[in-house]
């Protein structure tokens, strides 16, 4: 694989956002073996735990010349869906990065870096994961078949470092979403105004967080096949695009979340524009095209369309067209 261009960099970091504290009381102690040598450790669980905060990844180009783009991961991910594809090309935090943004990249509450809460009173569900079974057909992969996995014809993800990208998948808890909510509203102030780029379940997320913030704090939002999106009372005035991949015609529940997406912006007055990638002749992308061959050239249609958009090629919500 050719080596890529090396990236000078004016600054790269990271930040964790705040959760909120819990306080823990009337637990017993226990003994436990904490390592092969600490055989009879007591565990104390009582006392105060920092959980629900946001893990943040920054990179800033010397040679910036572009917006700040914030990613936000989808469920059962996270941040790592964005710096390299399975089969090891540049993911879209580099492609951006050598167009000239600063990138910020978060695992949102519970994921990746940003820690879980493994207390049991304090989230009432239990974590799942996602089999590789049910991930090839609900990323639209391909479909399960009795002799094994078989990818949809014209398929444009590196099947053969499925399992290798499957390795990098996190445990979700389905009740976290408004401690997410709240995590995601504190990065985006610190960051200050950027383009977001959302996937998935974390579409949901972005929309009700963007809806609450004044026009400005941030400067568009594109949701890459979102997962279902909420009803929203108003939305800040920039573009909003929906982007979906192929195969959407073998899926009911794609077939249904999508439509459940346009409902619920007509009905919150959202002037939603969507990007079907097979209208521009790129076919073939799954419900990760972060991750498909040809990744960069769906990256660019975004970048063509939010974030250097033509002069005077913003979106409103209606009801703020009537204010």
């Amino acid at each position: 694989m050719e080596k890529a261009p090396a990236i000078r960099l004016a600054d790269f970091g990271s930040f964790h956002v705040e959760g909120r504290l819990v306080e823990i009381t009337g637990e017993d102690c226990t003994k436990i073996r904490l390592t092969e040598t600490i055989t009879e450790f007591v565990h104390d669980p009582n006392g105060r735990y920092a959980i629900e905060g946001a893990y943040v990844q920054y990179m800033i180009p010397e040679a910036a010349t572009g917006d700040p783009v914030l990613l936000i991961h989808g469920g059962g991910m996270n941040g790592s869906v964005w710096e390299t594809t399975p089969d090891g090309r540049k993911g879209w935090m580099r492609l951006l990065l050598e167009a000239g943004h600063p990138v910020y990249v978060v695992d949102m509450v519970e994921r990746g870096r940003a820690g879980f809460c493994a207390l049991e009173s304090v989230w009432t569900s239990r974590p799942i994961m996602r089999s590789l079974e049910d991930a090839w057909e609900t990323f639209r992969i391909g479909a399960r078949q009795p002799g094994g996995l078989a990818p949809h014809p014209g398929q444009r993800f590196p099947t053969d470092h499925f399992v290798k990208g499957a390795y990098a998948w996190s445990p979700r808890w389905p009740d976290t979403e408004t401690a997410a909510g709240c995590a995601l509203e504190k990065a985006i102030r610190r960051i200050g105004p950027c383009h977001v780029i959302a996937h998935s379940s974390g579409s949901s997320t972005a929309l009700q967080v963007i809806s609450g913030l004044a026009t400005g704090e941030t400067l568009s939002l594109c949701l890459v096949e979102p997962a279902g999106l909420p009803q929203v009372p108003s939305f800040p005035d920039m573009p909003l695009l929906a982007v979906w991949g192929d195969f959407l015609d073998t899926s009911r529940l794609w077939q249904a979340l999508r439509d459940m997406s346009k409902a619920a912006c007509s009905a919150s007055g959202l002037d939603l524009e969507e990007l079907l990638l097979a209208d521009i002749g790129l076919s073939g992308h799954s419900h990760l095209p972060m991750q498909d061959d040809g990744n960069e050239d769906v990256l660019d249609a975004i970048l063509a369309r939010l974030v250097r958009p033509k002069a005077g090629s913003h979106r409103q919500n209606k009801s703020s067209e009537t204010e």
